[in-house]
């Protein structure tokens, strides 16, 4: 179990020593000069025995003032200046953490059996999405906003987990820990396994469902939430659908490329509000504060098309409403705070999209690709045979007279031949695409290799180290890792 971050008082002439090993969270002061602050935070390592110590690293100009009055100015002595002059002690003052230091619960523990084939192989949250792990897209965002402790609730294959965002937390410069489930506890339960980490500050934390994707607006959820002052916080979003144009089917006599016009081409999508989501519960909420008063499940007459985008912030409050044991947040927690006038919805504004399984994750790419042609266009691929939004790592490979988009994401090295043609396909680390082949609406696993002249369509699936003979036909498939397929697959199934 990992430990608390122990408070210590310092005298101020330890204060002007550089990188100070005493310099902890909270300590006396009255007029410290701005700077880098370091503390430790201590550990226990169940691997080795005993507790580690790591230094935590953190620059900023103010910290906020516990007790102080209006106008007080404090600061932390920090590497910044060595040799500064010494602080004389204020017993009145207490420093602490600046308002983004703040933790978040990532919920990744369960099987994802949706995802599978990819899941047999490795956890779902690791599974490369728009080439880096879906996890990792929400970690790097919370690291942005400020966040420097997030808690993995993790129960299948966590030692993969595990070792895996180790590596990324020296990258990222945060904490990473992990809470381990021994049995499933739904979406509430492990808050109540990671109370003791939770609730080591009185600071707000989120709470994010792994499956989601979208423009993560973490800061503003956190100026949300601290406005209204209550609880907890929910993102809400308007349920939505494409209209999309289907294609005609592609003529044998042209390559799909220049017959074929959009299969989701997401510039030319047109988005709909749902006017009668009754396939969903719905948040009724009012319009100008975002007050939620109640849930509604599947509703048969229209009453609102809000619903849960799985991802809030909560304070340490909400901690006390929750027992170790199975639980739902949406179902148990939620309904209760929202007839208490302890719970407010934020509306997201931009794309999301649950990609838990694989018609989803397509889709999602899609949106995604979309969000980068808006926000970081260098990201994507241009060239000879590039269509649309394309993500391609530098170390892919694709050969001549191809045709690659709209919608694709090549993940490392990848080798695509001559005359492949693919579209709206994620294609992931290692595998080979051999030439003239066709792919639409496919992800392929790692290290899978896809012969000459095949077609695969309809959301088929391979799992890790596929082989797909030549001049096969795959629609719908589902292939399980480490498999050979030596004959068509004409209609969907699993092929184990």
């Amino acid at each position: 179990m990992l430990g608390r971050r122990r408070p210590c008082h310092v005298h101020a002439s330890r204060l002007a020593r550089p990188d100070s090993r005493h310099c902890r969270p909270e300590f006396r002061a009255s007029r410290p000069p701005s700077g880098v602050a370091y503390w430790f935070v201590a550990a226990w390592d169940p691997a080795l025995g005993k507790t580690e110590r790591t230094r935590q690293r953190q620059s900023w100009s103010v910290w906020q003032v516990k007790g102080a009055g209006p106008g007080t100015t404090a600061g932390v002595r920090g590497g910044s200046r060595p040799g500064g002059p010494q602080t004389p002690r204020s017993p009145g003052l207490i420093l602490q953490p600046p308002a983004g230091a703040m933790k978040a619960l990532i919920l990744v523990g369960g099987y994802g059996t949706r995802l599978r084939p990819l899941t047999l192989s490795i956890p779902k949250p690791l599974v490369d999405f728009c080439n880096k792990p879906i996890l990792l897209h929400q970690v790097e965002a919370l690291a942005a906003a400020g966040v420097d402790h997030v808690i993995l609730a993790v129960s299948y294959m966590s030692q993969v987990l595990e070792k895996e965002m180790k590596a990324q937390e020296q990258r990222l410069g945060i904490r990473i820990s992990m809470s381990h489930e021994e049995e499933p506890l739904g979406t509430a339960g492990p808050l109540a396994l990671a109370r003791d980490l939770l609730s080591e500050t009185a600071d707000p934390f989120f709470v994010l469902n792994s499956d989601v994707i979208c423009d993560f607006p973490f800061q503003a959820m956190v100026q949300f939430h601290r406005h209204h002052g209550q609880e907890g916080s929910i993102l809400v979003r308007d349920q939505v659908f494409l209209l999309i144009l289907p294609p005609p089917m592609p003529s044998l006599s042209q390559p799909p490329a220049l017959n074929c016009p959009l299969m989701l081409w997401v510039q030319s999508c047109r988005v709909t509000k749902v006017e009668e989501p009754s396939k969903y519960g719905v948040v009724v909420c009012e319009a100008d504060t975002g007050r939620i008063h109640r849930f509604v499940e599947k509703p048969q007459v229209f009453v609102s098309n809000k619903i849960n985008a799985g991802m809030y912030i909560l304070s340490p409050a909400v901690l006390r409403r929750i027992q170790l044991q199975p639980t739902s947040i949406e179902k148990e927690i939620f309904p209760v705070m929202a007839k208490e006038g302890q719970l407010y919805a934020m509306e997201l504004q931009g794309f999301w999209m649950d990609i838990g399984q694989p018609k989803d994750f397509l889709t999602g790419m899609c949106l995604f690709l979309q969000s980068l042609r808006q926000k970081q266009p260098e990201q994507l691929c241009s060239g000879p045979g590039i269509v649309g939004n394309v993500l391609v790592d530098p170390s892919a490979r694709i050969g001549q007279n191809c045709s690659i988009g709209p919608n694709v994401s090549l993940g490392p090295g990848v080798v695509v031949e001559d005359g492949v043609c693919i579209r709206r396909c994620t294609v992931l680390r290692d595998a080979h695409i051999r030439s003239h082949s066709w792919l639409e609406s496919c992800i392929v696993g790692w290290r899978c290799r896809v012969g000459q002249w095949v077609r695969m369509e309809n959301v088929t699936v391979l799992g890790e180290d596929v082989i797909v003979n030549d001049e096969l036909y795959l629609n719908g498939a589902s292939v399980l890792p480490h498999k050979s397929i030596g004959e068509s697959v004409p209609e969907p199934r699993i092929i184990m």
